[in-house]
């Protein structure tokens, strides 16, 4: 599997290492010229050397470049490279919403490997290999979410409605914010209806939190393709309407799968 063209790849690593090389030089002549004011009685040079970071889950919010090290500058570098790669790799389309989320936090806390080839293919192929499982997780997962205080919504199957809470949030008392793990749901919902109908699975980048943002945009909180109907609510409700029975029936085939005694043949 080539997800990443080689030649990019290498480019990549190149690089990486030529800017930890100068980060290291750079790091060593800032502390020399600390050290040299210091002796000269020209002030602390480290108070000047202050950063603002984002990176506030693994490094101060505000860090003396002198104190944080090389290690954490070439995180913050590698936190950057992870991101880059699992979106133009396009292997971001096969991860379900619960793999989505796990990424993402690593990242915000900084727990990434050193960015290299081996761990770059080692963590892709992972994934790739696990794409059939995190497919039906993601059914699963979307099921056990939903809400039976909304008759719609049927506690041992899916039907050919299902009603969705706190796909949204209200800004400022007016305009609407689509809830990020909202549209994961919907994609995971894409991903196994594309698989089922040997379609090519939707990449990531024009996936469904793009889409219905630019329906919400336009002022229409209506949105439909082949599979589903979307419908959304101030109150934060959307209601997703199946169009095809065949799915449906093959959505209940991965509950039953998944839970052959709560799912009797009977009930579907």
């Amino acid at each position: 599997m080539n997800l990443i063209p080689s030649a990019s790849l290498e480019k990549m690593l190149l690089q990486r290492s030529a800017v930890i090389e100068r980060l290291t030089e750079a790091h060593r002549l800032l502390c020399e010229a600390a050290e040299l004011a210091g002796e000269a009685h020209l002030g602390d040079l480290s108070d000047l050397l202050v950063l603002e970071s984002k990176y506030s889950n693994h490094m101060p919010s505000q860090h003396r470049l002198l104190e944080c090290g090389v290690e954490s500058l070439i995180r913050v570098l590698d936190i950057n490279g992870w991101r880059y790669l699992m979106n133009e790799s396009g292997i971001r389309s096969f991860m379900d919403s619960s793999a989505r989320e796990q990424w993402e936090d690593q990242l915000r806390k900084g727990v990434v490997v050193p960015l290299d080839r081996n761990a770059i293919e080692s963590t892709f192929n992972s994934l790739y290999a696990q794409r059939q499982e995190m497919l039906e997780r993601g059914v699963i997962q979307l099921f056990k979410n939903l809400s039976w205080d909304h008759k719609t919504n049927q506690p041992f199957k899916f039907g050919n409605k299902i009603i969705i809470n706190y796909f949204s949030s209200t800004m400022c008392g007016k305009s609407l914010y689509i809830r990020s793990e909202a549209t994961n749901k919907l994609d995971d919902l894409m991903r196994v209806f594309c698989k089922l109908c040997n379609r090519p699975e939707p990449d990531h980048r024009h996936a469904m939190s793009y889409l219905i943002g630019n329906q919400e945009r336009s002022g229409q909180r209506f949105f439909q393709n082949d599979f589903f109907s979307v419908r959304w609510f101030k109150k934060g409700t959307a209601h997703i309407v199946f169009l095809q029975k065949n799915l449906i029936d093959k959505l209940n085939d991965i509950l039953s799968k998944h839970y052959p005694f709560a799912l009797p043949n009977a009930c579907l």
